[in-house]
């Protein structure tokens, strides 16, 4: 007796699981089986292809859809409808747009619907088409009915492309080479991450953010076994400078040197070695009326020297010890 396991299909394409012969006793018991037979599958012209690993090769097969496709050009402001399309059995949307005028703000939409009637229908994606260009978008499914909505923008068409294709399986979000500029019609993927940091002693710990919602970073961090708080500083007063080089001197060794630039300013300070001079020549900063800098700087080999491209100026130093 042969037996087989029907799975599905119908006319000339039908599907087994296995086909075997059963051996059966005097008294029509089961006693076994011989070795499955090799089933092909085929519609009478083309046959299914079994890899070496003894899989089926299956296509998930998408599809053009003509509902919501369209080359017809569109007058300015006018607007372009499709047609409800049952979207339960794919995955994706892929929607090839082009147009040498620009879409109204927002002119492209893509449509949802429970029921595909007139009056259920809402907003899911929107993009703005730019002018002379082909764009690239991949909305995802939200409900079983969808339909594409094209508002033309203030000038009459000459060229315009809309095709969509429906996916069976998701498919990559649009991608740009490195080189292109990016703007806000560009479609696009939000990731959303907490970024862990280990510290020196292994443990991890969340970035944080700051008040004003800024990702907070620190310069430099000053950790009290290598850089210990300063408890005494020395304040230099204001000193005047000129065209010609005037050093930064302090009694005491610095550990942080913090210069300001007097408001009542009209040049430019420039920061530097000796060798610095009033056009900003071996500067490593300026300062303009009202600015200052803080450096992290012992100044016991090399002395730090400011000048002026404009002659009575003034600088106000101090210093960490």
């Amino acid at each position: 007796m042969t037996a087989a396991n029907f799975i599905g299909g119908s006319g000339n394409t039908q599907l087994f699981q296995k086909v075997y012969t059963e051996i059966i006793d005097n008294n029509g018991n089961v006693i076994g089986t011989t070795n499955p037979i090799p089933v092909k599958i085929s519609d009478g012209t083309n046959t299914a292809i079994v890899d070496n690993d003894g899989q089926l090769h299956t296509v998930m097969q998408g599809k053009i859809d003509d509902n919501n496709a369209t080359t017809a050009t569109l007058l300015a402001g006018a607007t372009f409808t499709g047609t409800a399309t049952d979207i339960s059995a794919y995955s994706a949307i892929s929607l090839l747009v082009e147009s040498d005028v620009a879409s109204t703000a927002s002119g492209l939409t893509v449509q949802f619907s429970a029921t595909g009637n007139v009056t259920d229908w809402h907003d899911g994606e929107s993009y703005t088409i730019p002018a002379g260009s082909t764009k690239f978008f991949t909305p995802p499914v939200q409900s079983k009915y969808y339909r594409i909505v094209y508002t033309n923008g203030a000038s009459d068409q000459s060229s315009f492309h809309l095709h969509p294709m429906l996916k069976k399986q998701p498919i990559k979000w649009s991608s740009h080479n490195l080189q292109d500029n990016l703007n806000d019609a560009d479609d696009g993927e939000l990731n959303l991450s907490v970024l862990k940091l280990r510290t020196a002693a292994n443990n991890y710990v969340s970035g944080a953010a700051t008040n004003s919602g800024n990702f907070k970073v620190s310069v430099e961090e000053f950790e009290s076994s290598a850089n210990p708080v300063r408890t005494d500083m020395e304040g230099g007063g204001k000193v005047s400078v000129g065209t010609s080089a005037v050093e930064m001197t302090f009694t005491g060794e610095t550990n942080s040197i913090i210069l300001t630039a007097d408001t009542d300013n009209t040049g430019v300070l420039y920061v530097g070695k000796s060798d610095v001079d009033n056009t900003g020549a071996n500067a490593i900063a300026f300062l303009e009326s009202g600015d200052n800098i803080v450096l992290s700087y012992n100044d016991s080999d090399n002395a730090l020297y400011v000048v002026s491209d404009t002659a009575s100026q003034n600088v106000w130093k101090g210093s960490l010890l």
